[in-house]
């Protein structure tokens, strides 16, 4: 059987969407990421334990960042924070927490002080009171880390810019991670995120040329199931050109092979044979190889007669796929027995399920005619 060597274009679009689908997803999800949180003023919204904070006031520009700058934080157990870590925190004061000169200052942190209280000395506000209060979200370094007797910590910060520190401390609770990255080319991607245009290059043209892919694979996919359509119902030929390219035969269902296969001229099975299964020569996993056995053998028994044929596949599928298969069998009874003439009819209609479904000869012609163009096969 002639193979083509045409490229279907929509398979093509489909293998370079699936190539593009998860980048330009995962870019599409982050971009949008930055921009929820540029519009938040002081809830940051967190992925994965990370966060993207922006940079409001020039405090830290001696540090390398710039107003309106964004920068990636990431949440993390404030018992690891050190000083000079760069921090995006909640300016929130609770009047509950003790004074500085009540905290023990931690200077080595290999070596901590002991906890000495077992009942809670800070105050009961939570990060959640800090957003109903609209609390400003601040990037600033820690200068210093307190700890009080219940073992919870504290933070003294500054602006590096800052001539002073910042009037309070910070208490972990109200600590919303940790600068992870000091890239200002990827502070410059995020910035550029966080704009209407980094939304309409990033996200918008993406997504959009990923639909366009999908609809064309979609639309080579009906093609393809109208034109499997015709072939298996004889109006257009297994070896047209359209079939060829968009491999009909390979990708037809397993049962529905083993009905063309039937229908198929006598003269022309080996190629019929090549067309729904001629893939497996070249299949050389161990399954491929197992079923191509398979259909060697039932290819065998059709040469013993079609009876043994549909019989060895009905025992090869078994009761899970009878009836599909029996139905398969009767319709392929039908347009054999047209092709085969009058005789052809008068034995089909003397026994089994057809039997009294129609009066005469001329009713199954009629009902074959309409359900298939006899086109392509005269004899058989």
């Amino acid at each position: 059987m002639k193979k083509s060597k045409e490229i279907n274009f929509g398979r093509v679009l489909g293998i370079l969407t699936d190539i593009l689908l998860l980048p330009v997803i995962i870019l599409s999800l982050f971009t949008s990421f930055v921009m929820i949180n540029a519009k938040t003023e002081n809830k940051v919204v967190s992925v994965f334990g990370f966060s993207v904070v922006k940079i409001l006031s020039g405090s830290m520009i001696d540090a390398g960042y710039d107003i309106g700058d964004f920068t990636l934080i990431k949440k993390v157990n404030t018992d690891k924070l050190r000083v000079g870590d760069d921090i995006a925190f909640y300016r929130f004061f609770d009047s509950s927490d003790p004074s500085e000169n009540k905290l023990i200052l931690i200077q080595d942190f290999d070596n901590l002080p002991d906890v000495t209280s077992e009942n809670r000395v800070v105050g009961t506000t939570t990060k959640e009171d800090a957003i109903k209060k609209k609390a400003t979200i601040i990037f600033h370094r820690i200068e210093a880390v307190y700890m009080a007797e219940d073992g919870t910590r504290f933070f003294k910060t500054k602006g590096v810019s800052n001539s002073s520190a910042d009037p309070f401390l910070i208490r972990d609770e109200f600590v919303i991670g940790k600068n992870v990255i000091k890239s200002h080319f990827f502070m410059d991607v995020l910035s550029f995120c966080s704009t209407s245009t980094g939304m309409i290059i990033l996200v918008i043209i993406p997504l959009s040329i990923l639909i366009f892919f999908q609809l064309m694979e979609i639309f080579d996919m009906v093609i393809a199931i109208s034109l499997e359509k015709k072939v298996l119902s004889l109006t257009v030929p297994f070896d047209d050109a359209e079939s060829l390219k968009m491999k009909i035969g390979k990708d037809m269902g397993d049962l529905d092979k083993i009905y063309f296969y039937d229908i198929s001229p006598q003269n022309r099975k080996d190629e019929v044979k090549e067309y729904l299964w001629g893939y497996l020569d070249k299949n050389v996993s161990k399954k491929g190889k197992k079923y191509l056995e398979t259909v060697v053998n039932g290819v065998n028994e059709y040469k013993k007669g079609r009876e043994k044929y549909w019989n060895f596949w009905f025992n090869y599928y078994g009761k899970k796929q009878h009836k599909k298969l029996n139905k398969l069998k009767n319709k392929a009874d039908l347009i054999i027995s047209h092709l085969s003439g009058i005789e052809g009819f008068k034995k089909l209609l003397a026994k089994g399920p057809l039997k009294n479904k129609f009066s005469n000869k001329h009713d199954l012609k009629i009902t074959i005619k309409k359900n298939i163009k006899l086109k392509q096969f005269k004899k058989v």
